[in-house]
C-alpha cells in the first residue's frame, strides 16, 4: 500500500509522536511519504522520521514569493491562532487573519495536490493539530484519492460560525467519503456539534507489550546530572511551555504554597516553547529558583519518568493526552487536572489523582494529602488494567481498517 501523511506541524508533540508511531509500524510493508507545507527554522521530527526510512517531501511554501510576505502572520503561535479563530465576535483585524490563513491554504492546496498526484497513493492521511487548516487541500484531494484526517486538538469553544469557506470546503470533503476521527471521545463530540456530522475517535496508544526494567541507578544517575538532592520528593510537568493551553502557573502556585511547609522537594520541567521567558520570571517571582529544574526539549523521556515520584498534569483543554499514557507505562503516580478529556483515562484515587482544573488550591489540597505515598508506585495494578484499553496495537489495527475499508 502506498500512504501520504501530511501534516501541518512538525515541532515534536502529540500529534507528531502519532505520525512518528503509524510510520514505523507501517514502514515494513507499505511505502510512506509524508508531505509538510512548509518547515521554518526548524527539524523538528524529520530526522525522526528518516531514520526510520520515510521520504520526507518540504514543499518549501514559505520560499514562495506570495508567501513569504506574509510570514509574520502565518509563524503566530497555534494558541493564539485558535483564541482568534474560534471566537464568534472577532475584529477586524482578527477576520482579515483568519481571511489571510486560508487564502494561504487554498493557493497551497494546488501544491500539495499536485505533489500527491506524482505519487499517486492509496491513501491520503492528513495528520492535523490545527483543526482549521488544510481544508481547501482535503476537500480538492478528497475527489481523486481516498482520504483520512486525524484531529489532534480540538478547542472547547470550537467553532466554524465565522469561517464559512472552511465550512464548505470540509462539508465537501465529507461528501467525497472522507473519514474524520478525532483522538477522544471528548474531542469527536465537539467536533460533531460545530459541523453538524458524527463523526468517530481513535485513541493515541503506546507499546506495552514489555515491562519497564527499574533500577535504582537510573534514579541515582537523574538525581546527579540534575543536582536535585538525594531524600527529595521529585516531581515532573512534561510539555510544550505555553501558558495559553498548559496551565504552568496553577503548578507553579502550587509548588509555591507546598514548599512553606515541604521544602524536600523538587519540580522538573520539561519542554521548551514561546512562553519560555514568562516561565523564568514566574519561577524567580516565586521564589523557587531552588526547587525547580528546566530541562528543555528532551527528545528521549525515559530516564524522567524512571526517576520521578509523580507526574503533575496541568492544562485547560487537550486534544488527548498521550504524556499520561507514557507517564503510566512507567507505572509513575499521576496528578492531573479534571479535564473531560483527562478524566476518559483517569479515574481519581483509581488510578491517579484529579484536581479542578485552573485551581492552584485544589492542586496544593492533593499534593498535600498524598505526599507520603507518593513515593510509592500506589496505583500499578490498575494502570497496568487501564493501559490494556490504550495500546499502540490496538490503534495502528483500528487505523489500518480504515485503510482497507
Amino acid at each position: 500500500m502506498k500512504i501520504v501523511y501530511v501534516t501541518n506541524t512538525i515541532h515534536r508533540g502529540g500529534a507528531e509522536e502519532y505520525l512518528i508511531r503509524l510510520c514505523e509500524n507501517l514502514i515494513i510493508k507499505n511505502s510512506i511519504y509524508v508531505i509538510i507545507p512548509h518547515i521554518d527554522g526548524t527539524n523538528g521530527i524529520i530526522s525522526e522520521l528518516k531514520e526510520i526510512g520515510i521520504e520526507c517531501i518540504d514543499l518549501k511554501l514559505y520560499n514562495q514569493n506570495i508567501f513569504s510576505k506574509f510570514k509574520a502572520i502565518f509563524n503566530r503561535s497555534l494558541s493564539k491562532a485558535h483564541s482568534i479563530e474560534n471566537n464568534d465576535s472577532q475584529s477586524v483585524k482578527d477576520k482579515l487573519l483568519v481571511k489571510i490563513k486560508y487564502l494561504f491554504d487554498y493557493i497551497s492546496s494546488f501544491i500539495i495536490e499536485k505533489e500527491i498526484k506524482k505519487i499517486n497513493p492509496d491513501i491520503v492521511h492528513f495528520n492535523l493539530h490545527d483543526v482549521k487548516r488544510q481544508y481547501p487541500s482535503i476537500s480538492k484531494i478528497s475527489k481523486k484519492f481516498k482520504c483520512i484526517v486525524t484531529l489532534h486538538l480540538v478547542p472547547p469553544n470550537f467553532s466554524l460560525l465565522n469561517e464559512k469557506e472552511q465550512k464548505k470546503d470540509l462539508l465537501k470533503s465529507i461528501q467525497n467519503k472522507t473519514k474524520y476521527f478525532a483522538v477522544s471521545n471528548t474531542n469527536a463530540k465537539l467536533f460533531s456539534n460545530a459541523i453538524e456530522f458524527k463523526i468517530d475517535y481513535i485513541y493515541n496508544g503506546i507499546k506495552i507489550n514489555n515491562l519497564i526494567n527499574f533500577k535504582k541507578e537510573d534514579r541515582d544517575i537523574f538525581i546527579k546530572k540534575y543536582k536535585i538532592p538525594q531524600d527529595n520528593t521529585i516531581f515532573a510537568t512534561v510539555g510544550r511551555i505555553d501558558y495559553t493551553q498548559k496551565d504552568y502557573i496553577t503548578i507553579i502556585k502550587a509548588m509555591s504554597k507546598l514548599k512553606e511547609t515541604s521544602n524536600n522537594i523538587t519540580l522538573v520541567i520539561v519542554g521548551d516553547g514561546g512562553h519560555m521567558d514568562r516561565l523564568k520570571k514566574d519561577i524567580k517571582k516565586y521564589k523557587l529558583e531552588n526547587n525547580i529544574v528546566l530541562t528543555g526539549y528532551i527528545r528521549d523521556v525515559n530516564l524522567i519518568y524512571k526517576s520521578i515520584d509523580c507526574l503533575i498534569f496541568s492544562t485547560k483543554y487537550e486534544g488527548f493526552p498521550l504524556v499520561l499514557l507514557e507517564a503510566m507505562s512507567y507505572h509513575s503516580n499521576i496528578i492531573a487536572s479534571d479535564i473531560d478529556t483527562t478524566k476518559e483515562l483517569i479515574k481519581d484515587q483509581y488510578n491517579g489523582l484529579l484536581f479542578k482544573a485552573g485551581k492552584y488550591e485544589d492542586l496544593l489540597r492533593v499534593l498535600k494529602n498524598n505526599l507520603i505515598i507518593l513515593k510509592s508506585k500506589q496505583f500499578k495494578d490498575e494502570i497496568n488494567d487501564t493501559l490494556i484499553n490504550f495500546s499502540e496495537e490496538k490503534m495502528i489495527n483500528r487505523i489500518i481498517n480504515e485503510y482497507k475499508k
